[in-house]
């Protein structure tokens, strides 16, 4: 099932290419194999293939608003055979959630457009969960945001020295109390000060 999505990604976007190409592959195979033999041994992976441009092609449909693609992409994902789908489901619904939540929030989408999206490709629990994750993450990049501040603040006004790192090493305990948010916001301290670009 892998192989033909390394073929996918070496070709890039081109579905076209693609889709002949797994014609051809197809028409091969039933020249040495019967119709039942060919289904048999490679239906699976041809029923994989075709979700797989499928999906390529929606993502890569201008004409389309990402509402429009996760309805379209949770038809497709629906229209596999069950124990195929059970398989590529999680993996598959995780992976064109990121693809399209990314495309979204790069384009200024609204929270609830956001929303909308995911209710169509996973369902109304399931996007409530994310939303609750959203609003979550944005608390937290709030909050380090306003700890770096502080931080920066402090290390402008005093010497580099021990009195500055237990000035700083006080101040994270003050905003961060629990032990996993405390090293936590260490790890975002290191990022920053190494100039790169902060999680969500």
């Amino acid at each position: 099932e892998t192989r033909f999505s390394g073929q996918a990604t070496q070709m890039g976007n081109d579905t076209d290419k693609l889709h002949a190409l797994m014609r051809s592959v197809m028409q091969l195979r039933r020249q040495f194999f019967s119709q039942p033999e060919a289904d048999a041994l490679f239906g699976r992976e041809e029923a994989f293939n075709q979700y797989t441009i499928k999906q390529m092609q929606i993502h890569a449909n201008p004409n389309l608003s990402s509402a429009q693609k996760a309805t379209q992409l949770a038809a497709l994902l629906d229209s596999l055979p069950a124990d195929l789908a059970d398989g590529i489901r999680t993996s598959s619904q995780y992976a064109n959630l990121q693809q399209l939540t990314q495309s979204m929030k790069n384009q200024q989408a609204s929270p609830a457009a956001i929303q909308d999206m995911r209710t169509k490709l996973v369902g109304a629990e399931a996007a409530e969960r994310l939303g609750q994750l959203d609003l979550q993450r944005a608390q937290w990049r709030s909050r380090i945001d306003s700890y770096l501040m502080a931080r920066q603040q402090l290390m402008t006004q005093m010497p580099a020295g021990f009195d500055r790192d237990q000035a700083v090493s006080t101040l994270r305990s003050q905003r961060f109390s629990d032990a996993a948010e405390h090293t936590r916001a260490q790890a975002y301290e290191s990022m920053h000060d190494r100039h790169e670009p902060l999680p969500d």
